[in-house]
């Protein structure tokens, strides 16, 4: 039955496809064999590109389900992978900042870096001193006001120690440069000079106080080496010690003792208590009198 059916099927449509004029007569078997066959074969071609199609159709349709869900996963990887590179340009923006801040740190520190052949950190100190120690060798060490040597800055000091203020200090009391400083209390108007102890003043160029407490330089080169509450007040005077002595004189000296005054040019006074040398290029020494 299962063969009459194909049969019955080609001869249905040879009749459809046969000229009006062929039905009217009947045809051979002969030919309606030849006819049978022919369709018969064009089917079977036609069955066999269906199957080959169908079994095509198949496997791309598994190609397509399979790069379906392959597109999922890479789909899900690239959400992935934009989250991770929106997080790494957000890191290199800030990396970028970092980098362009230390790039300038860099800069403003190669003057300090330079100093590197030149400068050493020993810890522990050598010779029993306490350390670190930070040791200068084989160079110069220049501390420079701003400006100029006879400058009002108030840079160009060399400071070592508190350096705490005097109690009511005035205004431009410490607006010196150029000066090496030690100590505490000190004031330091002048240029150029050196001032150590305690509440000493250096007022001018080159003046220096190197010690003791309430002394005062206030002349250009004037100095005093130590006592207390000495003054050397005229250009290149001195006092070297004692207390409450005054070189008020140019050139003049007073080498200790107590409240004795070198008040006229080139004048010395030698340990003495309360003498006044007043005569140009005068000198006492010893004793409790008034030289005129």
């Amino acid at each position: 039955m299962k063969k009459l059916l194909p049969l019955a099927f080609v001869v249905v449509l040879a009749a459809l496809l046969l000229p009006s004029e062929a039905q009217a007569s009947t045809p051979s078997l002969a030919r309606l064999a030849k006819t049978v066959a022919a369709l018969q074969s064009k089917v079977a071609t036609q069955a066999t590109q269906i199957s080959r199609l169908s079994t095509k159709l198949t496997n791309d349709e598994g190609t397509i389900n399979s790069q379906a869900a392959t597109i999922g996963t890479l789909s899900t990887d690239l959400a992935s992978a934009q989250t991770a590179i929106s997080g790494l340009q957000g890191n290199v923006g800030s990396l970028t900042t970092t980098v362009a801040g230390q790039t300038a740190t860099l800069t403003n520190a190669a003057d300090v870096l330079a100093l590197e052949p030149w400068v050493r950190v020993l810890s522990p100190a050598p010779n029993t001193v306490t350390g670190p120690t930070i040791v200068f060798q084989g160079c110069n060490l220049q501390i420079k006001s701003s400006r100029s040597e006879s400058d009002d800055s108030g840079l160009g000091n060399l400071i070592v120690g508190w350096d705490d203020p005097p109690p009511g200090l005035a205004e431009g009391l410490r607006s010196g440069a150029n000066n090496l400083v030690c100590g505490d209390e000190n004031s330091f108007s002048g240029n150029g000079g050196f001032v150590a102890g305690y509440d000493n003043t250096v007022s001018r160029f080159w003046a220096s106080v190197s010690g003791g407490s309430g002394n005062e330089a206030v002349n250009d080169c004037s100095s005093v080496s130590g006592g207390s509450g000495n003054g050397a007040s005229g250009e290149d005077a001195s006092v070297f010690g004692g207390d409450a002595n005054t070189a008020s004189g140019m050139f003049a000296t007073v080498s200790g003792g107590e409240g004795n005054t070198a008040s006229a040019d080139h004048t010395t006074v030698t340990g003495a208590i309360g003498v006044t040398e007043s005569t140009g290029y005068g000198w006492s020494a010893g004793g409790n009198f008034h030289n005129p």
